[in-house]
């Protein structure tokens, strides 16, 4: 028998050990003979451990047992048939299309189902938690944007006698508005992309920096029992990527509009009357 790291752990179990195992039919006989006072004990399958896997995923590595077919057959008195069978694919998206193939071919004696249908519980509270993460920064976004917006209103107070030159030798409402614009552009870009460096750098180090945490903490702040991986997974998605600059940028970029029109709408006398 070859069993999971955590089922391994949890029994303190190693390479060469013997594991007994019932089976449910086992036990259920053993309890119908009790209920009756009939005392009957059936001795238990005796395994050796050949192997210990470790595949990332708390529920396999908890949960599961591997064996030969023969020695499972045997356990579970199924002769020469199974509970089941897998099927894997090179591409998991196509599980679906190959459910409606399966389900026309084999018809209704048998019961086809994905790996998306088997953990829709989990796939749905992440698709929920990816939508609320998305608002959230969105959000973050927003009041961060009006650091932007403050810096430029500050710039444009200490920048008042200048407005009021500019305007005076002929510059145009447009002209005046550009440069705060031009500003706040070039501030926008840095930021996003100095974001972007960093992100992609937070995600290079994201699993050695949570080992550290849980050593420092001495408890594991992502806990595989709850969320069933050891470590943070991550796929960076280019898409993903895109809305979030682009989006980012366009918010700060709204927030320099105030702040440039009361400059381009900036009268030389006013500009000038107390300098």
């Amino acid at each position: 028998m070859v069993v999971g790291a955590d089922f391994a752990s949890n029994l303190r179990l190693q390479v060469g050990d013997h594991l007994s195992v019932y089976s449910a039919s086992e036990i259920k006989k053993m309890k119908e003979a009790y209920d009756r006072k009939e005392y009957e004990t059936i001795l238990p399958a005796d395994y050796e451990v050949r192997g210990i896997f470790d595949v990332g995923y708390f529920d396999y590595d908890a949960h599961y047992v591997i064996t030969s077919l023969d020695n499972a057959q045997d356990l579970y008195d199924l002769d020469d048939s199974v509970h089941g069978l897998f099927v894997t694919l090179d591409d998991p998206y196509q599980a679906a299309a190959l459910k409606a193939q399966l389900e026309k071919q084999f018809g209704v004696d048998y019961i086809v189902s994905t790996w998306t249908e088997q953990n829709s519980a989990i796939l749905g509270a992440l698709v929920v938690e990816k939508g609320m993460m998305f608002y959230i920064m969105f959000f973050i976004v927003i009041v961060a944007s009006f650091g932007i917006t403050c810096t430029l209103i500050t710039f444009v107070i200490l920048k008042t006698r200048e407005i009021g030159i500019m305007k005076a030798v002929g510059a145009s409402n447009f002209q005046v508005m550009s440069i705060f614009v031009i500003q706040s552009v070039v501030i926008s870009i840095l930021g996003v992309a100095v974001g972007l460096v960093l992100g992609l750098f937070a995600l290079h180090v994201r699993n050695d920096f949570l080992h550290l945490m849980n050593r420092m903490m001495g408890f594991n702040l992502f806990p595989p029992s709850i969320y069933g991986f050891g470590e943070l997974p991550a796929l960076i998605n280019p898409v993903d990527i895109a809305i979030i600059c682009g989006g980012s940028l366009v918010i700060c970029l709204a927030a320099a509009i105030l702040p440039a029109r009361h400059a381009s709408k900036m009268k030389p006398v006013e500009a000038l009357r107390y300098e």
